[in-house]
């Protein structure tokens, strides 16, 4: 399937806050259930070992997301130190983001002022992450946000569970249809989400037009190494590929990129190394270009 930019309602600023909120406590509801993101720990884990950042800045948080589990995994493994995490979004959901992080103290943070994920404040410096948000963003911003985590030296990992794939779309459809049925049960509890659910079905029609939406614009592999090649960040190694999710045809989407040591890094070219997983890419000076990458 070609890969349509198409506008999400809870993108468009003339969108309530409370359809917006409805729909990030949604996914976060998901996330605590099926905790689709677990598998991508061991990853995500492997790199934090070697970028030790001082910190987890994980842009468009939504609801909280993954972190809601996805701290254990961190915490109960062989991660070098107690990485604070700190949650930004565009448009702050405050709410959950006290809960989540009144649940998990002196662990998770978070930013209660706008984040715009191409400038990313000098305050907010440490180890990025995205999840199911890289799609939002069209190819010029997407890049955009790639250099400017390498400009500021900052590793990134993004993961997206939704594809370009038949099953996606009714996987997705079938998810949204059972939000009515949620809705009482999803905490923090909010009045306006039952009127937004029953009284004018906003939400559950927006998690649904949203959701398609969303698998017609993920970057698939491919344009992912197109992403790559277009934000020439010298001096980082970048891995991507998909994370399959049991033996269905489909899986979480990642790109991964941090800086090696190669302070010297001009001019930068793309070396492809073979990966297991899904290629790695590492970015080298001119003068080094063809060796090898560890």
């Amino acid at each position: 399937m070609k890969r349509l930019h198409l506008a999400e309602i809870i993108d468009q600023k003339w969108c309530p806050t409370a359809v917006r909120e409805g729909v990030q406590d949604y996914l976060k509801f998901l996330e605590q259930r099926l905790q689709i993101y677990r598998r991508c720990g061991d990853r995500l884990r492997r790199v934090l070992r070697q970028v030790r950042p001082a910190a987890i800045i994980d842009l468009c948080s939504g609801g909280g997301g993954p972190w809601t589990y996805l701290w254990q995994e961190l915490e109960n493994k062989d991660c070098p130190q107690q990485i604070p995490i700190r949650l930004t979004d565009l448009y702050p959901n405050i709410q959950a983001f006290e809960q989540l992080a009144g649940d998990v103290k002196e662990r998770i943070w978070y930013c209660d002022q706008p984040v715009d994920v191409t400038r990313v404040p000098e305050n907010l410096r440490g180890f990025r992450t995205l999840f199911t948000a890289f799609h939002h963003f069209d190819r010029s911003t997407a890049c955009r946000m790639l250099q400017d985590a390498a400009a500021s030296g900052d590793g990134i990992a993004i993961f997206e569970f939704n594809q370009r794939h038949i099953l996606s779309l009714f996987g997705t459809a079938a998810i949204a249809l059972m939000q009515p049925l949620a809705a009482p049960f999803i905490r923090p509890f909010r009045w306006s989400r039952l009127f937004w659910t029953y009284v004018i079905p906003a939400i559950p029609f927006a998690c649904l037009f949203d959701g398609l939406v969303s698998c017609m614009r993920v970057y698939s592999p491919g344009e992912l190494d197109g992403l790559i090649k277009e934000a020439d960040a010298s001096g980082y190694r970048w891995e991507r590929g998909v994370e399959r999710i049991g033996l269905l045809p489909v899986g979480v989407t990642y790109l991964v990129g941090y800086p090696v040591n190669n302070s010297k890094a001009q001019h930068a070219e793309v070396e492809v190394v073979e990966h297991t997983e899904g290629p790695v890419y590492q970015i080298l000076p001119e003068s080094v270009y063809g060796s090898t990458a560890s």
